[in-house]
């Protein structure tokens, strides 16, 4: 069982390689628009939307699937410890969602499509997805991943 120090240290370089992410793509974006804001160069744009799609597996692989498992089971202590409220049992239910989408980002993590194949785009997106923290919420710096009160 990973400590707590090193769950909170994997969890903080997830959010803030999803906020790299976020920049660059944002960043690249802006650069294949005009002044008012319109799309010049589609195949940059397309390119760049690419990246981001891709990336927040990888981040996800590196930094906060090894540790899926133990950073739930910690939220699913912190739950336990507080005095009985109504909001408990949808927290609780939000961890156990989370889980299903760790499970399922494993399972398909384990079989990834083959190199070049049709199925690579889709099998990335789907991947991000159903990511734990969700497409929006991974993208956002201010979302901590470790926060029982931010999760969705």
């Amino acid at each position: 069982m990973p400590t707590a120090r090193e769950l909170a240290n994997g969890a903080r370089d997830f959010r803030l390689r999803m906020a790299v992410i976020d920049s660059e793509t944002e960043a690249a974006l802006d650069m294949t628009r005009d002044r008012y804001g319109r799309t010049v160069h589609a195949g940059a744009a397309a390119a760049a939307r690419a990246h981001r799609d891709k990336s927040p597996v990888k981040a996800y692989a590196t930094h906060l699937a090894p540790h899926a498992e133990a950073l739930l089971d910690a939220a699913r202590l912190v739950l336990d410890e507080l005095p009985p409220a109504r909001h408990l049992v949808s927290r609780r239910a939000v961890l156990d969602g989370l889980a299903a989408s760790a499970a399922e980002i494993r399972r398909a993590h384990d079989r990834p499509a083959a190199p070049g194949s049709q199925a690579e785009p889709t099998h990335q997106a789907a991947l991000c997805r159903t990511s734990p923290l969700g497409w929006t919420t991974a993208l956002s710096p201010a979302t901590s991943p470790t926060s029982t009160t931010r999760l969705r």
